[in-house]
């Protein structure tokens, strides 16, 4: 029960965290996860994607505020969580993608890695037969911020193929522009 809360409070976070005025709302309700992941028995769970989550989109939010050394250390531990989650050689897909998604969006940027997140992104979409959308999304992020922005464009069309519904559209519509933006800026990739 207190895994479902803490991941409830993860998604309800990351939804107040779109908000600038609703940044402090967002920060309490991923303060409240992590602390609700440090009462739950190591033995039974260790360490949860929603802490390591939640550390990480903390670590997003100082780092608006100017809070540079704390948003790097609440970073590095969010990292270090969805790491150890995602190295086993069975680790699930969810785990792989979690972490190539932190690799991808953590603040301060000098910690991103997406040479490191690309192979986690491609594991966790093949894994999903490359019919999951978050998943080649994911992949086509990485492809972008490691330079290869023409597999970004090929995979971003993929997603939106397997969308049909124009209300599911509108995030991955933006994400291929991005993505095609970045191809014209650099064509020899």
């Amino acid at each position: 029960a207190d895994e479902d809360l803490s991941w409830a409070l993860v998604i309800y976070g990351a939804f107040l965290s779109r908000v600038p005025a609703r940044h402090g709302e967002a920060l309490s309700a991923f303060e409240e996860a992590v602390n609700l992941g440090s009462l739950m028995p190591s033995e039974e769970l260790g360490d949860t994607k929603e802490e390591g989550e939640a550390e990480v989109r903390i670590g997003q939010l100082l780092m608006q505020q100017g809070q540079t050394d704390e948003a790097r250390k609440r970073s590095l531990a969010g990292l270090a969580i969805v790491r150890r989650l995602a190295e086993p050689a069975n680790a699930a897909p969810l785990f792989s993608g979690l972490y190539a998604w932190a690799l991808l969006h953590v603040e301060p940027r000098d910690l991103r890695s997406p040479e490191t997140a690309l192979p986690l992104a491609q594991a966790a979409s093949d894994a999903a037969h490359g019919r999951d959308v978050k998943y080649l999304d994911l992949l086509a992020e990485a492809y972008n911020q490691a330079g290869h922005a023409q597999q970004a464009v090929t995979l971003e069309r993929q997603v939106l193929a397997l969308l049909p519904d124009p209300a599911d559209r509108v995030d991955y519509e933006r994400n291929l522009k991005r993505f095609q933006t970045a191809l014209r800026k650099t064509p020899h990739k």
